[in-house]
């Protein structure tokens, strides 16, 4: 139980940190075009 509990919270906080990376990516990504 504690271990789903765990693996839940990684996946989360895996799913959250690839949105940072891809915003930021994307960000910098614009302002090299522009």
């Amino acid at each position: 139980m504690s271990s789903e509990t765990t693996d839940d919270t990684l996946t989360n906080s895996l799913s959250g940190l690839g949105e940072s990376l891809r915003e930021k990516g994307l960000t910098k990504f614009l302002k090299l075009k522009a």
